[in-house]
């Protein structure tokens, strides 16, 4: 894996936010703002990498940050998330909770997926339709693309039913990367791909999952998604799909 680390503390933590971002700028550093001082999980930047300087070392020490993960060339979703277990795989950690860096996200939800983790599960998804009010500004088609498609086709191939399977906000457990880290790393993944493959074992192979409420807000005047081309809407429905048909991704 072709990254680099910056530690801006030594603290060692048993959880780690993840926070996967590219060319986020003030929507990055509102959200980091948002992180109390007193948290109990280290802060780590999973950084694809960006060029707009948000994330320059000198930048992210002004704020609650206590590990940047650089990657070396421009890399998707999976390729940096995988990385990042790389990295942490070696620690003694307990789990990771990802997040997006966009600023749709509130980090007051953490503490929620360390508690389930703290319970025994392995696999916690946050969901933005458990609860009312939870959803907001989401535009109606990104609405329709997930309650009558995404969603469905997730919870075929999962067996086991999601309500929110596009939201990022997610946690997982070490135990879970560490027995399945190298299978997942077999299986050539891109884009989005992790976030589902990585669902998609944990119901197979029958560890403890659950989802969460979490709120995800819209900005109402102006749409912020990587998801943009034809392409990449293909790229997030390709993966339940394949799934649920049979026809790409195994377990062991």
């Amino acid at each position: 894996m072709n990254y680099t680390i910056k530690s801006f503390t030594k603290t060692k933590y048993d959880y780690f936010l993840v926070i996967n971002v590219y060319n986020e700028g003030k929507r990055l550093h509102k959200f980091l703002t948002e992180i109390k001082k007193n948290k109990i999980f280290g802060v780590l930047i999973a950084d694809s990498p960006s060029n707009d300087g948000s994330t320059k070392p000198e930048v992210l020490s002004n704020y609650n940050v206590d590990i940047l993960m650089s990657m070396k060339e421009r890399s998707d979703h999976t390729m940096t998330l995988l990385a990042v277990i790389d990295f942490l795989i070696k620690k003694n950690f307990k789990g990771i909770i990802i997040v997006d860096g966009n600023g749709k996200d509130s980090p007051k939800f953490t503490d929620d997926f360390i508690l389930k983790l703290k319970n025994g599960y392995d696999y916690i998804q946050g969901s933005r339709y458990l609860k009312k009010g939870m959803a907001i500004n989401t535009p109606i088609t990104r609405n329709l693309l997930i309650k009558y498609f995404h969603a469905p086709l997730t919870s075929i191939a999962c067996r086991k039913k999601f309500t929110d399977t596009t939201n990022g906000f997610r946690a997982i457990s070490s135990k879970f990367l560490k027995e399945n880290y190298n299978f997942i790393l077999q299986q050539n993944l891109k884009y989005y791909e992790f976030y589902f493959y990585t669902c998609f074992l944990a119901c197979r192979k029958k560890y403890k999952i659950c989802e969460i409420p979490v709120k995800r807000e819209y900005d109402k005047n102006f749409l912020v998604t990587k998801i943009n081309s034809l392409n990449l809407y293909w790229q997030m429905l390709k993966p339940p799909l394949f799934q649920a048909i049979g026809i790409k991704y195994k377990i062991k």
